[in-house]
C-alpha cells in the first residue's frame, strides 16, 4: 500500500477488548430496564453508535437506557484489556505515519480511555460518534478526521473490524484493512491481517 500517510483506527475490537465491558455493561443495563434482547443481540451491533444501537432494536426510553450504559462504562473501564504488543507498535507506526482514533464511543469515554491506556501514544487526532452529525457506517467521521490531520482520503487507511467499519471506509473512498481479531465479520475485503504486528508489514 503505497503514497499513504495516514492510519486511521477503529478502538473496540482493534486497539482495545472491551467486550467483557460491554457484556457488563448491557446485562446490567437490560435488567435495570426489563430489555428482552440479549447479549448476542446487543453484540451484533457492535461497530454503531448507541443510539443507533437503541434505534435498531426499537427500544423506548431509550434516553435513559443510552445514559445508564455510558455511566456503567465510565465506572468500570477497568474492565478493558490491551494487548502488551499494542503500544509498541502504534509507536513504531507513529515513526513513519499519521495516527489517528474514529470511534463509535463518545469523546468522554474516548479520553478517559487513552488517558488510560494510550499515554504514551502521540495520536494527532481523535474522533468519536458525537463529533459527527452522521457516524458509522456514514462517511463522514474518515472525511472530517483526514483534514483534522491534514491528510487526504487516497493516503488514509483505515483499520477497523465491523461491517459498518468497512462501509464508512467504502463510502469514503479510503482503503480498508480489516483487523480480523475483532468483533464483527467482514467480507469482500481486499486487505486482512490477524493481528496488530502485521499491520508493520503491509503498511
Amino acid at each position: 500500500m503505497k503514497n499513504k500517510n495516514h492510519l486511521c483506527f477503529d478502538l473496540d475490537g482493534v486497539l482495545i477488548d472491551s467486550i467483557d465491558l460491554m457484556k457488563y455493561c448491557w446485562e446490567n443495563t437490560a435488567n435495570r430496564f426489563n430489555i428482552a434482547n440479549s447479549f448476542e443481540e446487543f453484540s451484533s451491533l457492535i461497530g454503531l453508535p448507541l443510539t443507533s444501537i437503541t434505534s435498531y432494536l426499537n427500544l423506548s426510553n431509550s434516553n435513559e437506557i443510552i445514559e445508564h450504559y455510558k455511566k456503567l462504562s465510565y465506572e468500570n473501564l477497568e474492565k478493558i484489556k490491551i494487548h502488551k504488543d499494542t503500544i509498541s507498535i502504534l509507536n513504531s507506526l507513529s515513526k513513519n505515519y499519521k495516527l489517528s482514533i474514529y470511534t463509535s464511543k463518545t469523546q468522554e469515554r474516548v479520553e478517559k480511555i487513552l488517558d488510560l491506556f494510550f499515554k504514551s501514544v502521540n495520536f494527532d487526532s481523535v474522533l468519536a460518534s458525537d463529533d459527527v452529525l452522521h457516524p458509522k457506517p456514514k462517511p463522514d467521521g474518515l472525511i472530517k478526521i483526514c483534514a483534522l490531520v491534514n491528510s487526504t482520503l487516497e493516503e488514509t487507511i483505515y483499520i477497523g473490524d465491523t461491517i459498518y467499519d468497512f462501509e464508512a471506509s467504502r463510502e469514503a473512498g479510503v482503503d480498508f484493512i480489516y483487523a480480523s481479531w475483532g468483533y464483527g465479520k467482514v467480507e469482500n475485503f481486499k486487505y486482512k491481517i490477524v493481528n496488530l504486528k502485521e499491520l508493520l508489514k503491509i503498511v
